[in-house]
């Protein structure tokens, strides 16, 4: 199988060892694997460990998102489909996610999001969410809040704990 995981940047944090895990994980069952994102620490350890990454422009300038950055993304990310022919696009983020929902949509490619954290579901930032044929949530409390305030029905929503790597 091969999955194209996508995500703004590979700082520091939460949803970026996350992303670091699941790649190397995903790898280790025999999946092809690629990470799409813009550079940081973890993306360096990414590629250290073997897992292709992919290099995408910052998304967001100091306040708000980088609209010539966001064209570039959604570019790039269409040759990324185009040359990987991925059998799932996994978007780790708000932003990537709704840069990729047209590209699956157009080449039938199932898209999976992972919601990460707690965030604001109000207009307008609703307009900005998209979710996946699947939806990943890290925890309960986040699954809870994806079915109260988003339109994702509750079947298309799974729970998989953010695990702490060893």
């Amino acid at each position: 199988m091969k999955i194209l995981m996508l995500i703004d940047s590979l700082g520091v944090g939460g949803a970026e060892s996350h992303v670091e895990t699941l790649a190397e994980e995903l790898a280790a069952l025999g999946c092809e694997v690629a990470v799409a994102s813009a550079w940081g620490e973890t993306a360096e350890k990414i590629a250290q460990n073997g897992i292709k990454w992919l290099p995408l422009p910052p998304l967001h300038s100091k306040f708000s998102p980088n609209p010539v950055n966001l064209a570039r993304a959604k570019k790039l990310i269409s040759r990324y489909a185009d040359e990987l022919n991925p059998d799932i696009v996994h978007a780790h983020t708000r932003m990537t996610a709704l840069l990729a929902r047209g590209i699956c949509k157009k080449r039938k490619i199932p898209l999976v999001t992972t919601a990460h954290a707690l965030f604001s579901m109000k207009f307008p930032k609703n307009l900005l969410s998209t979710w996946g044929d699947a939806t990943i949530c890290v925890s309960e409390d986040i699954a809870h809040h994806l079915q109260k305030h988003s339109p994702t029905p509750p079947k298309n929503v799974k729970i998989i704990r953010n695990g702490i790597k060893k």
